[in-house]
């Protein structure tokens, strides 16, 4: 059987892959001889029970070996680095040549094993229609100059193929020099030759793409292919950002690509998508290390070039801005930044910091230098670049390791409250991110709708140490101990945001984020919720470094939890949090124990009466808007989902839905007696505090054996009414003003 030139370069792709392998493999066991020799012979040498000319020749020697196991690991592991490279441009000009072959096939041609074309009437008829094969039959000129551009264009990825293989095999017979101590030794600076390689050919595209040149499919695909296969490669990635001219060239560059992406040829969209990816992860990579001279030098010249202006046809084509608009290299940047994952703790911290002082007048910066003309609101362009910063921070773009407690490091104020940036934020910034006129004198400007969601995505990764749950409602409740840090982030969020009575509403956007927060200090909030009638006005962080709880002034707690509970999914995060703590304390609770039984069921109460207040606060705010208040209710009970009962014979869908959603179970009569009622009743006595104190209390006496009716059980669900009713009215006093606040 014919074996086609295309099983033969697959075979051959095939063995490059090996033999990298085989490479890197040769490398390791390199490295364990190294490690072996340096552990056991070289100590033997060079102790003092061998001495004289012998000894001293071979102490010499020795060194030389040892350094012949670096050189050798290092070679073995630069030729995987080589083969590597070798195969990521093979295989992009193959997948290429593949693609063209693909699209020519799709115009009705059949491309022989030499490359040329030959269209085929009835391909051209069952691909584009009859009246297409019938004007190429008329036109038979017209069929050859269709069949010779077909031809033509795969030609020339043929010839560009092999360009590239030329290009491979030059790199793998002329190393770079090594400087061995031994004639024809290993050489070890073949390690990381690749990488400047791959840069150097990389950097031609991206380039002529920052000057405004188109390059063929075929450079495009193989450029998107190295910065793929070098994401973690800082050698590679600093060639290529040095070769294009650092921050300003990256910034430059990243804006034509995204010109390209969504204003020019649709077909390579993926493809230039693809290469601002690599660019991105390739910033990544390639500042990764703090403590590099690159870094330092990338820093100080991203100082100049993030507050310079630039072209980017999104802006100058938005809707109702004026032509020329142009945007600042720190917008373009965050973009970027976007786009990849991965990116050092420090250089984040180092740009959000850089991007305060641009904007805070308090340290020489302008407030509205980010303002732009037209909303981008949710758009790919981070048009608010600080608080995009901090979405990339927190993980939001990219959930990646270590940004969580980049979000922690940049937020916490510290034991001391040294760190402003949280405060910054919660109450100092201008979040008007955009002209809502003229943008001239007097023009206040307008707050765009994902206004704060990156800040938001942060005060969750800050608090919690993990990376943010986003608009599910699922936090992580109760999983790990909190760190001085996190319990800090969590206190400054509660003092910053609650609002006073009559208070500015808290942003929308921080909703369900900062319930997200809270619900995982949940046992912290439940005890200060049982505490609630205290007329302390501590606010602190208590416990150690390590093990950390927050304390916050009730009033303020209450009125955050207050303030979030307008988004019905985030009240429902923050209830069921509560509910879940009060559950996970009865789990185990002795009832012979009268004191701690008492102690328990007046903490449950407690909590309890302080969302039922919250409920009615938000009832009488939205006294003229009954139907949004039962839309609200509607879906609480729609997402505090609990563990679904039995079904019960008989009821509707909705009604089922209803009782499926309690936690802990009701008795039998109560359940009868809910779905029997209309829907909105239903409801209503669910989310009754009374109904959810009883259902506890019987519930759980049933569990322990206590029959209804039992004077202790009924005795305890008396008091516990009788706490609900005693908090409930506390906390709405808090909550409208009326308890002398």
């Amino acid at each position: 059987m014919a074996v086609s030139y295309e099983d033969i370069l697959n075979a051959n792709l095939k063995s490059l892959k090996k033999a990298a392998q085989a490479w890197r493999d040769m490398g390791d066991r390199f490295g364990t001889l190294h490690e072996a020799y340096r552990s056991n012979v070289k100590p033997a040498v060079d102790s003092d029970s061998w001495r004289g000319d012998a000894s001293n020749a071979y102490k010499a020697w020795s060194k030389v070996t040892l350094g012949q196991y670096t050189d050798a690991q290092k070679e073995a592991k630069g030729v995987a680095e080589l083969l590597d490279f070798a195969y990521s441009v093979l295989n992009a000009h193959k997948e290429g040549i593949e693609k063209q072959r693909t699209t020519a096939q799709g115009e009705g041609m059949v491309v022989d094993s030499h490359g040329r074309c030959t269209m085929v009437l009835v391909k051209v008829a069952a691909n584009k229609g009859e009246s297409a094969a019938e004007y190429y039959r008329k036109h038979p000129e017209k069929r050859k100059a269709e069949e010779a551009k077909w031809t033509d264009v795969i030609a020339r990825a043929v010839k560009s193929t092999q360009e590239a293989d030329e290009h491979v095999a030059y790199l793998l017979t002329h190393p770079p020099k090594g400087n061995s101590s031994l004639p024809n030794g290993f050489n070890g600076a073949i390690k990381g030759y690749a990488g400047k390689a791959g840069a150097a050919r990389a950097s031609k595209t991206y380039k002529a793409i920052k000057n405004g040149k188109h390059p063929s499919a075929m450079e495009l695909r193989e450029t998107a292919a190295l910065t793929q296969e070098n994401a973690d490669n800082p050698e590679f990635s600093r060639t290529l950002i040095n070769s294009l001219g650092g921050p300003n060239g990256l910034i430059k560059a990243h804006n034509r690509i995204d010109d390209l992406a969504f204003f020019g040829d649709t077909d390579l969209k993926k493809t230039f998508v693809g290469l601002d990816k690599g660019l991105a992860d390739s910033l990544a990579s390639a500042t990764r290390n703090a403590k590099s001279s690159f870094y330092d030098n990338f820093n100080k010249k991203l100082k100049k070039a993030g507050l310079e202006t630039y072209d980017m046809k999104l802006a100058d084509k938005k809707e109702s801005s004026p032509r020329g608009q142009q945007v600042h290299g720190y917008q373009s940047l965050v973009s970027l930044m976007e786009r990849g994952s991965g990116y050092g703790k420090q250089f984040l911290i180092d740009t959000a910091d850089e991007i305060r002082r641009a904007e805070d007048p308090d340290e020489g910066g302008d407030p509205m230098i980010w303002r732009m003309h037209g909303d981008f609101s949710n758009s790919r362009f981070a048009h608010d670049p600080l608080d995009s910063i901090l979405g990339v921070m927190s993980g939001k773009a990219a959930a990646t390791p270590g940004h969580a407690n980049a979000a922690t490091e940049y937020l916490d104020p510290g034991p001391d409250k040294t760190n402003d940036n949280l405060e910054y934020l919660l109450k100092d910034r201008n979040w008007h991110n955009y002209y809502s006129g003229e943008g001239q004198a007097g023009d206040v400007g307008q707050e765009s709708s994902d206004a704060r969601k990156g800040l938001a995505a942060a005060i969750e990764a800050g608090a919690t140490g993990e990376p943010p749950s986003g608009d599910s409602g699922v936090p992580h409740i109760n999983t790990t101990r909190h760190r001085g840090a996190e319990a800090r982030i969590m206190l400054g969020a509660i003092e910053g945001l609650a609002p006073g009575v009559n208070g500015d509403p808290i942003p929308e956007n921080l909703h369900q984020p900062v319930a997200n927060a809270l619900a995982e200090y949940a046992p912290d909030t439940h005890k200060i919720l049982y505490d609630a009638e205290d007329a302390r006005n501590a606010s602190q962080v208590i416990g150690s470094e390590d093990d950390a709880n927050i304390s916050p002034e009730p009033k303020s707690l209450i009125r955050l939890m207050r303030g979030i509970s307008d988004t019905p999914e985030a009240y429902s995060t923050i209830y069921q949090a509560e509910r879940d703590q009060i559950r996970n304390e009865f789990v185990d609770l002795d009832p012979g124990d009268h004191e701690e039984v008492k102690k328990h069921l007046t903490k449950a109460a407690q909590g309890l009466g302080v969302f039922e207040a919250i409920q009615q606060d938000r009832k009488m705010d939205q006294r003229d808007d009954a139907l949004s208040h039962e839309d609200w209710k509607a879906k609480v009970m729609y997402h505090v989902v609990g563990a679904p009962l039995t079904p019960i014979p008989g009821s509707g869908d909705v009604q089922q839905r209803m009782v499926d959603m309690v936690t802990w179970s009701m008795a039998e009569q109560r359940k009868e007696e809910l779905v029997n009622k209309p829907e909105e009743e239903m409801i209503d006595d669910w989310l009754s505090g009374n109904t959810q104190v009883r259902s506890l209390v019987s519930s759980w006496g049933e569990s322990k054996g206590l029959a209804e009716g039992d004077t202790f059980i009924d005795n305890r669900q008396h008091d516990a009414l009788q706490d609900l009713r005693v908090a409930r009215k506390t906390n709405l006093g808090f909550l409208r003003g009326t308890d002398g606040d």
